[in-house]
């Protein structure tokens, strides 16, 4: 499992997202934290920023494998 970083708006802390199946699969809204500030997080914005991030590397894995 690829873990991601995503960084707090508002401390820019660092908070590593290891595994986003328990994010999306949580009952609870803002079942994250900020391991800097503790500011929480929302579901929707995690699953957003995994989403994206997820596709950034992809699309960066497909560029590497054409130049081969």
């Amino acid at each position: 499992m690829i873990s991601i970083k995503y960084l707090c708006p508002k401390c820019k802390g660092i908070t590593e997202i290891s595994n986003i199946e328990t994010i999306k699969n949580s009952q609870q809204t803002f079942p994250l934290a900020c391991s800097a500030c503790g500011v929480a997080f929302s579901k929707a914005e995690l699953i957003k920023f995994a989403k994206a991030k997820a596709e950034e590397m992809i699309i960066e894995a497909l560029s590497t494998l054409k130049k081969q």
